[in-house]
């Protein structure tokens, strides 16, 4: 299921598959929710990607409380892996 961000903050588990270092690169589709752009991380490491809910508090209607995380790492592949968020 989607991972919970429902108390502001929420976390996702990642590992770098590969047998070298990689940079892998964070997009999201829904402005309401923050991650850092990216990471460096070593080889066959496991790390949670951080993730935070800070809708905007200008909007006056209900903020879309979804979103899509999606990884990339441009220098060893063109896949991508994807994680819903529901906050």
């Amino acid at each position: 299921g989607p991972v919970d961000c429902s108390k502001g903050t929420g976390s996702v588990p990642f590992k770098n598959v590969f047998v070298t270092d990689a940079e892998f690169v964070f997009t999201l589709d829904n402005p309401a929710f923050q991650v850092k752009s990216g990471e460096k991380m070593t080889a066959k490491k496991s790390a949670a990607i951080s993730v935070s809910f800070k809708p905007d508090p200008k909007v006056v209607a209900t903020p879309v409380r979804t979103a899509k995380l999606t990884v990339t790492c441009p220098s060893q592949t063109t896949v991508s892996w994807v994680f819903y968020l529901q906050a």
